[in-house]
């Protein structure tokens, strides 16, 4: 059965887990249409016997019920060929042979196996079970297969990569993924939930290393391809159709869910806001693309990403280096936020989930700069049409303070203060908001140090609060007067978590405060945790 046409469920909350030990995402569905299970084989994996946490089908190998699930839905679903990565003895390939042979579809499966003696066990496997008719068993070293699939113009809907877990085969193995999947096909990484990944690579430890997470982190194009969610021990991601996948807002998040049955409809033509809901009209089911393209636009023309504003700081050289705005690691010339896009990108998702799990409160940034991160917080309010939550932008608007080692030993030495680049007005700062037509009353600028601005600040919950103080002073004091605001379930955000000042502000507060969530890294420097 084709999975054209149907409506796809995004799940981007559910990285926590890669960063959680022993935290393993339940297997949740991407494709809809089906309940629970898309037919008897796929019920008949959730009620198989195991061999510890492992499935036990009759050939050995190492998969979870999610793995399987999800490999299984997949398969079903795919509109092409399929490619594996990793054979060992077929049990994974047995899964998908046999959802292709229950689809009905006429797609077969190529599986590469390093070892010549798992391929020849493979084999036998699938023959006894009559699916080596649907199955093309290549013998070689994976990134050579994928070179002379590339050069025979092969393509396919849907990939499963399990084969070496190191760091540098995994990095190869993504370079080259966006030349053989198919606009709108699917790559799912084994073991990309695993506690033994690294979340940064260390070259002392050399290409060995177990580096899954790390090399689909560095190798996969953030261009080309969309993070959908984690399953079990597995990573899902998915070409896009463009740069901005049209299809990229089908999310497990519907915006019906914020507002009545009868005020659904989106209307690009307001001016008023960029979707504008009108009455008495329903949502089809592809309507929330616009809101999902909208945000994808948000947050590159925030960082600079779209014109290639080139960095001015004196640690960058004075061009655009992707990789460097990407992660936030240059000071851009015009872009209005400098945490770069993977940053920006958790602030739009972190909101959304507040939205959409309902977590009281506003949202606030404290230290704004240009005002990008909370120009993107108003932009997906403004998407969702959500009017009762406020943005607070708090900012001395004039740099940052000089240290004060006496009473905050922890920023002795701090020289944040010096550099005037960091100094933006208000005035500047409104302006920001203004070019993008997000500028109105649900935009609160609270001016002034910390100190004497936060305690009578007038917020009352927050769902998501972000730190961006750099220093040890600016961040326990936002952390002494608004944490105990933060709803459960909301989000604290720390910008500079690689900072020794704000490191230790951090972990100075969460020890007094008696804060045990566990802190998720972002990129490298950026972390959060959700409050319990």
């Amino acid at each position: 059965m084709s999975g054209k046409g149907r409506e796809l469920l995004r799940h981007p909350e559910t990285k926590f887990a890669v960063f959680v030990p022993d935290l393993i995402p339940a297997y949740q569905p991407t494709y809809t249409g089906f309940s629970p299970f898309v037919d008897a084989n796929h019920e008949k994996i959730a009620n198989a016997p195991r061999k510890g946490i492992s499935l036990d089908l009759g050939i050995e190998g190492w998969l979870r019920v999610e793995d399987a699930l999800k490999l299984y839905e997949f398969a079903y679903f795919s509109d092409g060929g399929i490619l594996e990565l990793g054979t060992y003895h077929g049990l994974s390939t047995s899964i998908l042979a046999t959802a292709v042979a229950a689809s009905g579809q006429s797609n077969t499966i190529t599986t590469v196996e390093l070892d010549p003696s798992a391929a020849d066990i493979a084999a036998k496997n699938l023959a006894a079970k009559d699916l080596d008719r649907l199955v093309t068993i290549v013998v070689g070293d994976a990134t050579e297969v994928m070179k002379r699939l590339r050069q025979e113009r092969r393509e396919f809907a849907f990939c499963f990569v399990d084969h070496s877990h190191t760091y540098e085969n995994m990095l190869s193995c993504c370079q080259l993924m966006s030349d053989l999947i198919a606009p709108g096909g699917f790559v799912v990484f084994h073991d990309y939930v695993d506690y033994r990944n690294k979340v940064r690579r260390d070259p002392s430890e050399g290409s060995e290393q177990y580096g899954v997470y790390i090399g689909v982190d560095e190798g996969l194009s953030v261009d080309e391809f969309e993070f959908y969610g984690c399953y079990g021990c597995c990573g899902v991601f998915r070409r896009r159709h463009s740069v901005y996948d049209e299809q990229a807002a089908s999310s497990s998040f519907s915006p019906t869910a914020l507002m009545p049955a009868a005020q659904s409809k989106i209307d690009l033509q307001s001016s008023a806001s960029p979707f504008k809901r009108e009455q008495d009209e329903t949502l089809l089911p592809d309507a929330l693309h616009p809101i999902q393209l909208y945000l994808d636009i948000m947050q590159r023309v925030l960082v600079g990403y779209v014109y290639e504003d080139p960095a001015m700081d004196q640690w960058s050289a004075k061009v655009f280096e992707p990789q460097r705005r990407y992660l936030g690691r240059d000071w851009p010339s015009k872009a209005h936020s400098m945490i770069g896009l993977k940053r920006m990108e958790n602030i739009r998702q972190l909101a959304e989930i507040a939205l959409r799990d309902r977590i009281p409160g506003d949202f606030i940034e404290t230290g704004v700069w240009r005002g990008g991160a909370c120009i993107m917080m108003k932009a997906v309010l403004a998407a969702y049409d959500v009017k009762d939550r406020r943005v607070f932008v708090a900012d001395s608007f004039a740099g940052l303070p000089p240290p004060q080692p006496a009473a905050f030993p922890a920023d002795a030495g701090d020289e944040h203060h010096t550099y005037r680049e960091l100094v933006v007005s208000l005035e500047e700062v409104q302006e920001n908001f203004r070019k993008y037509g997000l500028l109105d009353d649900q935009v609160v600028f609270l001016k002034g140090w910390f100190k004497d601005t936060l305690p009578s600040a007038p917020v009352e919950k927050l769902a998501v609060l972000r730190l961006d103080g750099d220093m040890y002073q600016s961040t326990i004091e936002a952390l002494t007067y608004l944490y105990s605001k933060l709803s459960s379930g909301g989000f604290c955000i720390i910008d500079d978590g690689n900072l020794p000042g704000c490191s230790k502000a951090v972990e100075d507060f969460r020890r007094a405060s008696n804060v045990t969530e566990a802190i998720v890294d972002i990129d490298g420097f950026g972390v959060f945790w959700r409050k319990s």
